[in-house]
């Protein structure tokens, strides 16, 4: 095989792989596409669901204020206890 001969095999080879390549490109660019679709979706459903627990809490929090008091101070203690124990766990003498 002549050197023009490798040179012009060598050319539609790279041809080829450039035009598989750019198919490639085409095709993840439109599967994101349907991704970034799909996940503005589940973040409107996830913001809708975050208001109407807040929503909910709120009421909770108006028709109870001493229940909320009593429940926020006992997360408040819970969530003391868990760093407390993180914090001297970490200290061994």
């Amino acid at each position: 095989m002549g050197l023009i001969q490798q040179t012009a095999s060598l050319f539609c080879w790279v041809l080829r792989d450039m035009a598989k390549k750019q198919i490639d490109v085409k095709n993840v660019q439109e599967q994101m596409k349907v991704l970034q679709a799909k996940a503005e979706k589940e973040i409107e459903k996830v913001k809708k669901d975050l208001e109407k627990a807040k929503n909910q809490v709120e009421g909770f929090v108006k028709k109870n204020p001493e229940k909320a008091a009593l429940i926020s101070a006992g997360i408040g203690v819970a969530l003391g206890a868990v760093m407390t124990a993180l914090m001297k766990g970490g200290k061994k003498k």
